[in-house]
């Protein structure tokens, strides 16, 4: 293609001449003229590059909305530009045998020299090794050297869907690269494919990726590659093929947080799609995404430590300490249909997590709920007689609604479903902890939570004002109403402590909390 530089001497001069060689729809019929494209001298940088014309001259017109299809340049993986407009077209004049598409008869490749390019119809992409004026020379294979399939040797795979136009899954408008929806919806309107990839048909791709949760604010979005197998070989194979579990899936995603128990079992009817695509709705069962930990921590559990002095022994964040006691963690899974209803908080990890009498003993392991051997509820929703602590005084980013918690039978908190706030937080490998820094905890009086703050390496939260002068507390210690020092660890007011406070309040020795402080401590 001359330069524009070249183009602009003598234009009114030869623009007549040239107009007539133009061949359609690149000539005056449509309104295109030398000037359409061959810009005054001086608006175009010289030499002028290959990407310039493409970017400035060819999509000018093919563009979303513009006056002709859109179309991209050639991509590989990863969008990485492979080849530019100009060079498979000559936008002036098309092959002779088939006077369309404006390609060139000759091209220069990236690895293999100049190699002829025949095109005889619009589907003439493949010609194998018998190729029309040399072997390889159809348009899809006459430059590809290091593709899977269809390069310009005999190397590689050469039967791949030889027998199906190139550009049904390769479309110009995608840049050549496999459109995830030239076979299918991407995603596929059946099941819950929408509830788990909100995202659009650019942000789909088939395999293996290194970062499989895609979820922004307002929706959830996991890899193709967290359900469907990784092996490529699997994917258009006539097969809806699941596979939830890899052994190779990559750490730190959300397929390698699935057990090798995780498995698909199809469902007894087949529905047929509006793209000719069978599936069924099937039940998903052991998989990550639909499960909670467990905790067991059968005892026992020794009284605090104390010093010989008699104050209770502390570790070095200020909390008290014990022997050595056994507990262990697992996950329950939630079987699921693909395409039932949402099954909410309690679908997964209850409305609020909550350990039992005797699987879990003085409330160790998990601080959220605890109901204890009295069959009371203690901890975070008991909040000492006041209302249940919201689930957002802790978890902001993820839930900012604060609902009403009635208290059912026995007085146990019923947490309600709530909506969240933020899905790229959610189902996501990791206890997201934000404490509410707006709204100020109501006990008794109001504290603000602004400055507190959340290690989890050590599972301990700083500067919690609602904790009085227990200011570092450790998720998961004890915690039993009839033992003073634990039912006490927050006031310190008993005799035992060694502070100041202990002095407004009577020696009451062993004496439990509860025995006076009935209503506020569950007593």
């Amino acid at each position: 293609m001359a330069t524009a530089a070249l183009l602009s001497l003598g234009l009114a001069a030869i623009a007549p001449a040239q107009e007539r060689d133009l061949q359609p729809p690149h000539d005056p019929s449509n309104g295109i003229d030398c000037t359409s494209c061959h810009v005054p001298f001086g608006s175009a940088p010289l030499p002028t590059p290959p990407d310039w014309i493409s970017n400035n001259v060819c999509k000018s017109c093919h563009i979303d909305g513009g006056s002709a299809p859109a179309m991209d340049v050639h991509q590989a993986g990863g969008g990485v530009t492979v080849a530019w407009c100009t060079d498979c077209h000559n936008p002036h004049m098309h092959q002779p045998d088939y006077p369309h598409d404006y390609i060139k008869t000759a091209i220069r490749t990236p690895n293999s020299g100049f190699r002829a390019l025949a095109w005889r119809n619009g589907s003439d992409f493949l010609h194998g090794a018998t190729g029309v004026t040399q072997p390889y020379d159809g348009i899809c294979e006459t430059c590809h050297t290091q593709t899977a399939y269809h390069r310009n040797n005999a190397s590689g795979d050469h039967g791949h869907n030889a027998d199906v136009s190139c550009t049904t899954c390769h479309r110009h408008q995608s840049g050549f690269q496999g459109a995830c929806d030239s076979c299918h919806d991407a995603p596929p309107a059946t099941g819950a494919h929408l509830t788990h990839f909100s995202l659009g048909t650019s942000s789909a791709s088939y395999g293996r990726t290194a970062v499989d949760h895609l979820s922004t604010v307002s929706g959830y979005a996991f890899a193709c590659g967290v359900c469907h197998p990784y092996d490529e070989s699997l994917h258009n194979n006539g097969t809806v093929d699941v596979r939830l579990y890899e052994a190779t899936a990559t750490p730190g995603t959300m397929k390698a947080l699935s057990p090798p128990s995780a498995g698909y079992v199809p469902g007894g009817t087949v529905y047929v799609d509006g793209r000719g695509i069978s599936y069924t709705l099937g039940t998903c069962s052991n998989v990550y995404c639909h499960s909670a930990k467990t905790k067991a921590s059968p005892g026992p559990v020794s009284q605090p430590l104390r010093l010989p002095n008699g104050r209770p022994a502390l570790d070095p964040q200020g909390n008290l300490t014990y022997d050595p006691y056994p507990f262990s963690t697992g996950r329950a899974y939630q079987a699921i249909g693909w395409g039932a209803a949402s099954p909410g908080c309690a679908g997964c990890h209850q409305a609020i997590p909550r350990t039992q009498d005797p699987q879990v003993v003085a409330a160790t392991v998990d601080s959220h709920s605890h109901i204890d051997p009295s069959a009371r509820e203690v901890l975070h929703p008991s909040n000492m007689g006041w209302e249940p602590m919201s689930c957002r005084t802790c978890h902001y980013n993820t839930v900012r609604v604060a609902p009403t918690v009635p208290r059912g039978a026995g007085g146990w908190s019923e947490y309600p479903a709530l909506p969240i706030a933020d899905k790229s937080l959610h189902v996501n490998g990791t206890n997201d902890v934000a404490f509410d820094a707006v709204d100020p905890v109501v006990y008794g009086s109001t504290f603000s939570l602004a400055q507190t703050t959340w290690n989890a390496d050590t599972g301990t939260c700083s500067t919690v004002p609602c904790h009085l002068h227990q200011n570092n507390p450790r998720w998961g210690l004890p915690y039993r109403r009839t033992v003073i020092l634990e039912c006490d660890q927050c006031h310190r007011i008993s005799h035992g402590w060694g502070l100041q406070a202990e002095r407004s309040h009577p020696e009451v020795g062993e004496q439990s909390c509860v025995e006076c402080h009935v209503d506020r401590h569950g007593g």
